[in-house]
């Protein structure tokens, strides 16, 4: 009986997975998911925004279940690994076994050699690293789409001063219409046109509050945080490298085209595991049985180990058509990952040149707002002097707000244009 327990011991002690690493055996700490909502912001930032999207967004932490997911069934498939003991107690009542009491009996196994098996843990080693890598690419869909979001809302907000010069000179225009039509000095066709512009600038005022209520919203959806005012900086200035830099970039942090590479390393491993099942595997073995008698109160023991050789010597081709079949994805997956690999790469060129494109734009506007702000000092000092009215002066303000607004509109358009390049590029660190 002491050398089964002892046979049992060294199945115990020789177990491959106790040189494993530590941290298969130690309990992976995380925090559970938990989304908070009673932060408040005063002033958001395009950087708090994209900051509070990925830690709140749902779909980001169901991801993360499918990334857990993959990793315990990895740990499933390295139980072949570990030993594999049997404790089992009978007790009779049966005439046919009247002469026994109970008989108990102790069963343990313990893999040593399994090549197919090994070659299975690394297809789940696979299957974690293309989880983890569609987890990331969809934050960097969700940071696109948040930057969107939030540049919309911000441009929303500065259309309001000018919404509010909009509303005063367009009042005033059909004001100073009206007065010339009841003194003659308008005819009635120039009059109704007056009015007919006044009724559609009445009609875009009214709308800007349901664009800002649904540019709100939207951005909430992705940050669900509340906040008073929103801040972006206008006046960064965006540096383009060369377009063979963000060819570089994409193809080594785009996601998906990890994720097609995991494809391949995942059917090239399963390749193999349908091959190893041709090779032996060597296994541990012992088990050790005690027996009582109801008469004379004996007992007898059964005790026996060994070494277990097993061999798929015909499996009626099963496993090489398995293999054949895995052989034929691992080249489809590598033929799609080089199309993809020029698909990013025209991805990225578009991106450049309308990236190039709106800085061009930007650039035309930044001199078109320099000269309405001028003309518009200039309509100040004739306004102090006497030499306009009020609502000439008014109007002169309104195209200054126009032109700005429209700065900021480009300027906005740009940063997305911007950001485009970089989600093409897979955000580059």
């Amino acid at each position: 009986m002491k050398k089964i327990l002892l046979a049992l011991l060294i199945i115990f002690i020789g177990s491959p997975l106790t040189c494993r690493k530590k941290r298969f055996y130690k309990r992976r700490k995380k925090a559970p998911v938990e989304i908070v909502y009673d932060k408040k912001f005063e002033t958001l930032t395009i950087e708090d925004a994209v900051e509070q999207a990925l830690k709140r967004k749902p779909s980001i932490h169901a991801y993360q279940y499918g990334v857990d997911d993959y990793r315990r069934q990895r740990k499933s498939t390295l139980s072949t690994f570990l030993p594999n003991v049997t404790l089992s107690e009978s007790f009779y009542n049966a005439k046919q076994a009247s002469k026994i009491r109970n008989s108990f009996s102790v069963d343990a196994s313990q893999t040593i050699f399994n090549p197919a098996q090994n070659n299975y843990v690394k297809v789940y080693d696979a299957y974690v690293s293309s989880a983890r890598h569609k987890k990331e690419s969809h934050k960097d869909l969700i940071r696109l789409e948040t930057e969107t979001a939030f540049l919309n809302a911000w441009l929303l907000e500065q259309k309001k001063a000018f919404i509010d010069f909009f509303r005063m000179s367009t009042v005033e225009e059909f004001e100073k219409a009206k007065k010339q039509f009841l003194n003659n000095l308008l005819n009635k066709n120039d009059f109704l046109k007056a009015k007919a512009t006044y009724e559609q600038n009445l009609a875009t005022i009214n709308s800007y509050q349901d664009e800002v209520n649904d540019a709100t919203k939207t951005l909430k959806y992705y940050t669900n945080v509340p906040y008073q005012n929103l801040y972006w900086n206008p006046y960064e200035k965006f540096f383009l490298e060369n377009i063979n830099f963000y060819y570089q970039k994409a193809m080594k942090y785009r996601k998906d085209l990890k994720t097609k590479q995991d494809t391949i390393d995942s059917e090239k491993h399963l390749s193999k595991y349908y091959k190893s099942q041709y090779i032996p595997s060597v296994s541990l073995f012992g088990s050790a049985s005690k027996t009582i008698y109801r008469k004379g109160a004996c007992s007898t023991f059964n005790k026996s180990a060994g070494l277990k050789i097993s061999w798929s010597a015909f499996d009626g081709l099963s496993n090489y058509f398995n293999k054949s079949a895995a052989d034929a994805r691992k080249m489809k997956a590598i033929l799609e990952k080089n199309d993809l690999r020029a698909q990013i790469k025209l991805e990225v060129q578009k991106a450049y040149s309308a990236i190039e494109t709106e800085l061009r734009k930007l650039e035309a506007q930044t001199y078109s707002y320099d000269q309405a702000k001028n003309e518009f000092d200039l309509k100040k000092e004739e306004f102090a002097s006497g030499l306009i009215s009020f609502v000439d002066f008014q109007t002169s303000k309104y195209n200054h707000e126009n032109a700005r607004f429209t700065w900021f509109s480009q300027a906005a358009t740009t940063a997305v244009k911007y950001q485009n390049l970089l989600y093409s590029c897979g955000y580059p660190a």
